[in-house]
């Protein structure tokens, strides 16, 4: 069994149409680990795992990464695009992809609008399973230099579009993507299997749901920072291979039902409406109607 490590370190979520950029979620330092072999994730709250603090931007996130500026060597690059996880472009004629695309530049905007200069220092793929993911080391550039736009080792992962702030939906946007970062949400459901576009929409953001308990689907997460939960999925993606109780079955737009395992609490009635309806649904075993993932919580 292959255990990957990954850091996160007081996070900001991040999408386009940020409409509230003071409203984001902060977490506390927490140690993720994801069991790629079978799901088990350690789960907080965080999107993308970056916050860019550096004294101009002062805090704020990264919402996107412009596909239209890019450039290496001093020379545009034309056809840029994300497909599948990884960042390709095409140069005077021939076409660049994984690490001949080390030493890139780009132009990112910030959740208060203004525009963010980023840099690519290196690119490799991921260890198996994922050995067709890569990883991008990047930078961005404040008025002390250059900095590491995210903690740790300073991995990012790129997904094509990005996600709205408010309800954590994905947004499809061919001029722009995402950069997220590995150990947080978006980057550990890449990391779990869900890697390609044709299930971005589908198990990706149902798994996005999954690990923050996203039980009613609007962007609120209701997961308690270090809790372990398995997950596995219709397609045997990942497999259930624990003897742990169901929480939830979900869908991209929620829980279907709702174990209280994860809410640590019992429920009393000053719970939300959403809340306690999913409550009250037996969980079924089966994968019957749009129900896609299934957590279970070691509790």
């Amino acid at each position: 069994m292959q255990r990957l490590r990954f850091l996160s370190v007081g996070l900001l979520l991040f999408a386009s149409c940020v409409t509230d950029p003071e409203g984001s979620l902060d977490t506390e330092e927490v140690d993720f680990e994801v069991l790629a072999s079978n799901g088990m994730s350690l789960n907080g709250m965080s999107l993308n795992g970056m916050s860019l603090n550096g004294e101009s931007l002062n805090g704020m996130s990264l919402s996107s990464v412009s596909l239209d500026h890019m450039s290496l060597n001093g020379k545009n690059l034309i056809f840029t695009s994300v497909s599948n996880s990884v960042l390709k472009g095409m140069r005077s004629g021939f076409p660049l992809s994984g690490a001949g695309l080390i030493g890139s530049t780009m132009q990112g905007q910030a959740s208060n609008g203004s525009t963010v200069a980023l840099r690519v220092n290196d690119i490799y793929a991921l260890p198996s399973p994922n050995a067709n993911v890569f990883a991008y080391v990047v930078e961005y550039q404040n008025t002390q230099g250059w900095q590491p736009l995210c903690a740790g080792a300073n991995e990012a992962l790129v997904l094509p579009g990005t996600w709205n702030y408010q309800t954590t939906r994905h947004q499809w946007d061919w001029n722009l993507m995402t950069l997220a970062c590995r150990g947080a949400t978006f980057g550990k459901c890449v990391e779990l299997g869900y890697k390609s576009d044709l299930v971005l929409d589908t198990y990706h953001q149902a798994c996005i749901r999954a690990l923050r308990a996203d039980y009613c689907g609007d962007g609120q997460s209701h997961t308690v920072d270090g809790t372990q939960i398995n997950i596995f999925d219709k397609l045997g993606t990942q497999a259930d291979t624990l003897p742990w109780n169901i929480e939830a079955n979900w869908t991209p737009d929620g829980a279907t039902c709702i174990d209280t395992a994860r809410l640590a609490s019992t429920l009393d009635g000053s719970e939300s409406e959403c809340i306690h309806t999913r409550a009250n649904q037996v969980c079924s075993t089966s994968w019957s109607g749009s129900v896609l993932i299934r957590t279970e919580v070691n509790r």
